[in-house]
């Protein structure tokens, strides 16, 4: 199990978060969102199965993001789109938890590289 399957399922995970968040603030069906959060936390399940390592970290961090994520959108579905402020902060809890863990392993996520530091940006992904 190497980085670049952290990656993949970390990019899967903020597309989700963020359609997730447009869904809910547009008045959108979640429906389709809460179907694809199941398929990612199966495959991150599944990915963790196999992890060791570094990378078995932000891929527990990812199972828990994406079970949240799911729980989330399972709840706006169940209830016509209403969610309440402990369900978005369980999500964001979740989601600041993997963003730290996945730093660990993929350099520079999220963070402006300003190029004055002393680092190679050239690693391979």
């Amino acid at each position: 199990m190497s980085a670049a399957v952290v990656e993949e399922l970390y990019g899967r995970y903020k597309r989700a978060a963020l359609a997730t968040g447009a869904t809910l603030l547009l008045d959108e069906d979640p429906a389709p969102l809460a179907k694809a959060a199941a398929g990612l936390l199966a495959d991150s399940r599944a990915a963790l199965a196999g992890a060791d390592g570094a990378v078995a970290a932000p891929l527990e961090a990812c199972v828990r993001a994406s079970a949240e994520l799911h729980a989330l959108l399972a709840r706006a579905v169940a209830d016509g789109s209403s969610i309440g402020a402990a369900d978005a902060d369980r999500v964001r809890a979740s989601h600041s938890d993997l963003r730290r863990e996945v730093w660990k392993v993929i350099p520079c996520e999220y963070v402006p590289c300003s190029g004055v530091h002393r680092h190679d940006h050239r690693h391979e992904r």
